[in-house]
């Protein structure tokens, strides 16, 4: 899997890149420089997952998130924040972290989100005679 970390602090990028190992990891600390890597994946191998810190200097996670939803295909987007709060601010995203968080954590929201859009590709529709 190809994810993007957007966080503006070198210690939470470095910590997921650990736990995530196995899977591509891009490491990104501008937002806006993040945004353009996005775009510019999306014609090649484009992000599976976006890892994002809610708040930092120059635009906030909210905003990422936003920017993502007007993409054709927007990756999976998970919300990052050390404040709790925010969780019930949180539209969009499909899933929130509060820092800090375990590895565990974080694979269990990245395969529950697996297994909801693995469902909804698969729903079945009934078939109603005419």
């Amino acid at each position: 899997m190809k994810i993007l970390i957007i966080d503006d602090d070198a210690n939470v990028t470095r910590a997921i890149q650990r736990t995530m190992r196995e899977h591509e990891i891009v490491l990104a600390t501008d937002p806006t420089a993040a945004l353009q890597q996005i775009a510019d994946a999306a014609l090649t191998l484009p992000f599976e997952l976006v890892l994002c810190d809610a708040r930092m200097p120059t635009m906030t996670g909210f905003q990422v998130l936003a920017a993502l939803r007007s993409h054709r295909e927007p990756p999976v987007f998970v919300l990052m924040s050390g404040d709790d709060a925010l969780i019930d601010t949180v539209d969009g995203a499909d899933a929130f972290l509060v820092k800090p968080f375990k590895s565990a954590d974080l694979r269990a929201a990245i395969a529950r989100i697996r297994a909801a859009k693995a469902a909804a590709r698969t729903m079945r529709i009934p078939y109603v005679a005419a």
